[in-house]
């Protein structure tokens, strides 16, 4: 007669990461009010700018090529994009600033969903962020997909079926402070947003910029 044991021992359980998105953050050094003193002077010299992902405020078409008060923050851009690409993305080509602009937020203004097509890596970097000027928000590349959890057939008209509590497998977005003197990397495809500026009184600025493998700059780019 055959016999049959059965098993105490509990089963092995897994959570594996498959796919992870990097942002690669740096507090600098530089001096912020020599190059708040360069966008102020940039703005007022090219007042039109430009209408891309911003509603309402200033972004300026594209400061390139330049010598002068950007050069240091230039410089260390790209330093901080060829770690960021060797380390992180595994990309050993050579990464150069194809394009950069800088953005001035005043109040109630912001910058609706975008991404930055054509690019390997994008970033800001924040010149003046006075309290509740507002935050770089960075969507799940899933997000339109996980709101189809928070809006199950569990759920009441109108309501949510949210999460107990948000983590890096369920949340759909996150949000990175606005922080004077910081860098942010991340790569181009990751859509992300700017929240409003909700201080009456003082603008937030910050500069932006793609960047892409030398052996492909100066060709024909986006930007969103």
């Amino acid at each position: 007669m055959a016999s049959y044991q059965t098993k105490s021992a509990q089963p092995k359980r897994y959570l594996q990461t498959l796919f992870a998105t990097s942002l690669y953050i740096v507090e600098l050094e530089l001096d912020i009010k020599n190059l708040e003193h360069f966008c102020k002077n940039h703005q007022q010299k090219n007042k039109e700018g430009e209408q891309k992902s911003n509603n309402g405020g200033y972004q300026s078409n594209f400061i390139l090529p330049h010598k002068g008060p950007l050069d240091p923050l230039i410089k260390e851009i790209e330093t901080n994009a060829n770690i960021f690409a060797q380390q992180f993305l595994n990309k050993k080509d050579t990464q150069k600033i194809e394009s950069i602009w800088m953005n001035t937020n005043s109040y109630k203004d912001s910058n609706r969903v975008h991404l930055h097509p054509g690019s390997s890596i994008s970033g800001v970097y924040y010149i003046k962020t006075p309290s509740s000027s507002g935050n770089i928000v960075f969507q799940h590349p899933a997000f339109d997909e996980l709101s189809f959890y928070y809006n199950s057939f569990n759920s009441l008209p109108g309501q949510r079926n949210e999460p107990e509590e948000y983590n890096q497998f369920n949340t759909s977005t996150v949000t990175a402070s606005a922080i004077e003197n910081t860098l942010y990397l991340f790569p181009s495809w990751l859509k992300h947003y700017v929240e409003s500026n909700m201080n009456k009184t003082e603008e937030r600025i910050s500069i932006s910029f793609n960047i892409s493998p030398s052996f492909l700059k100066n060709r024909p780019i986006n930007k969103l």
